[in-house]
């Protein structure tokens, strides 16, 4: 089950610059063996936390292969 319809994340991506090609890649993965991620919209704001807060440490407890982490660690200084 779908949190945001498929259309409107359909629309914000192609509002959002062209991706990372390491998150690119996890999303491929992540598709291919049907994986839930938190997806490009929420991954912006997780490093927008770690921007906001000046983060110098995070904790992620994932369950995944590091997509979350990978969002986190892009917003650290």
């Amino acid at each position: 089950m779908d949190i945001v319809h498929p259309d409107i994340e359909d629309y914000l991506g192609g509002l959002l610059p062209s991706g990372d090609p390491v998150l690119e890649e996890m999303e491929e993965l992540a598709r291919k063996k049907h994986f839930p991620i938190v997806g490009n919209q929420v991954g912006r704001v997780l490093r927008m936390m770690a921007r906001l807060t000046d983060a110098g440490r995070i904790f992620e407890f994932g369950s995944g292969f590091g997509y979350s982490a990978y969002w986190f660690a892009s917003g650290m200084k």
